[in-house]
């Protein structure tokens, strides 16, 4: 019947194009998820996030973005700043050997600094007893909004 076959016609167009925008945004994931990266250090003013260490005129400081919900199991956290925590290469590495190669999401990290790396904290400084509380508070929130697969959607900002 006529009907039908416009709407069959109708869904194909909405599904073709769908189909499109998707591969579209899959294909431009490296280039986002870059981008972010780079906007995370910016944020963070050259500073690593946990040690509070930052690049000075004399000495200069690599850092990593480290993907809290890591990239292959939660892909539409890939390119949000806010599951991007700036790390030393160093402190990077050394969580994901504590690790290993399974999955990783903020409670992980969580649980690293404070039974693994506790030391990075030093309870008499201020400064970084304000850092670790804001850490904290960042990983906690994270894992609250994100966890059990609740997803972001292409569009939103977490």
């Amino acid at each position: 019947n006529q009907s039908r076959k416009a709407w069959m016609d109708a869904v194909g167009e909405v599904v073709e194009r769908c189909f499109q925008a998707e591969v579209k945004h899959l294909m431009g994931a490296p280039k986002r998820i870059e981008d972010a990266v780079k906007k995370a250090k910016r944020a963070a003013k050259g500073r690593c996030e946990v040690t509070g260490t930052a690049k000075k005129a004399h000495n200069t400081v690599e850092l990593d973005g480290h993907h809290l919900f890591d990239r292959r199991s939660r892909p539409d956290l890939a390119d949000a700043t806010t599951n991007i925590l700036v790390l030393q290469p160093e402190l990077h590495s050394e969580f994901h050997s504590w690790k290993g190669s399974e999955a990783c999401c903020p409670q992980d990290f969580l649980e690293f600094i404070t039974s693994v790396r506790g030391d990075l904290f030093d309870p008499v400084n201020s400064r970084a007893m304000a850092r670790h509380q804001r850490l904290v508070h960042r990983l906690t929130l994270l894992q609250a909004n994100y966890e059990n697969n609740h997803l972001r959607y292409h569009g939103s900002k977490p």
